[in-house]
């Protein structure tokens, strides 16, 4: 997974390769955003976007399909699924 912190929205990647784009605005009371799995443990460390806010996050991910036909396959498929998460703030 690769986080990005921009201070103002970066240009939109071409969806090429990637299967899932998405966008949502969000609420950053701290000024710190982590990220974390689908069960609430958290993915790397704190990221410092700068200041409190309200911050838009585009999340571009690929390989979900393999990721989920491994599932009780085997235990450790690190790797399969990657992301891409770009943030910033609004009205910047």
């Amino acid at each position: 997974m690769c986080l990005e912190a921009w201070s103002g929205e970066p240009e939109s990647q071409s969806p090429a390769g990637w299967e899932a784009v998405e966008e949502s605005d969000f609420q950053c009371d701290t000024g710190t955003v982590l990220l974390c799995e689908w069960d609430g443990g958290p993915v790397g460390d704190p990221v410092d976007v700068g200041r409190q806010g309200a911050y838009r996050l585009r999340a571009f991910c690929r390989g979900r399909a393999q990721a989920e036909a491994l599932i009780g396959e085997e235990l450790y498929y690190e790797g399969v699924e990657e992301w891409l998460i770009q943030i910033w703030p609004l009205n910047a």
